[in-house]
């Protein structure tokens, strides 16, 4: 199971540090910026920013999105207007009617052709037993 964040949550538990603060608050301005194009989204974020690391490069977020109707014509021929993609990495899909969850964002970023040449896959973390520590899967 894919564990699940309310935004105030999130920050708590990796926001730790100022710089990470910062990337957060970048963060929330690409959600704002998200927020107005769309009707609704579920967000996917992995990478190192869920790790333990001080200054992780950047947010990774796989974002499976519904446009709004004014944004559907502007979004296919331009893509999701990005406020920073130097900090916030986002990938994101399409969708006409309901979002996916969030095993099936990891199943779609992992089957695509690109991320798997470039061995960019996304690991989910589930404990197994009381006997044995984690396992990737």
């Amino acid at each position: 199971m894919v564990p699940q964040y309310t935004i105030p949550e999130f920050e708590k538990k990796f926001c730790f540090n100022k710089y990470r603060q910062e990337l957060f608050d970048l963060l929330i301005d690409e959600l704002f910026s998200i927020d107005s194009q769309c009707k609704s989204y579920r967000i996917l974020i992995f990478g190192s920013f869920l790790t333990r690391k001080k200054r992780p490069n950047d947010i990774d977020l796989l974002i499976c999105i519904i446009p709004t109707s004014e944004c559907v014509y502007k979004m296919m021929k331009s893509g999701l207007e990005k406020c920073h993609p130097e900090k916030i990495d986002i990938k994101y899909i399409r969708r006409q009617m309901v979002n996916k969850g969030a095993d099936d964002l990891i199943k779609y970023f992992n089957d695509n052709p690109f991320n798997k040449k470039e061995q960019y896959i996304i690991m989910k973390k589930r404990k197994t037993n009381k006997n044995s520590k984690t396992e990737k899967s």
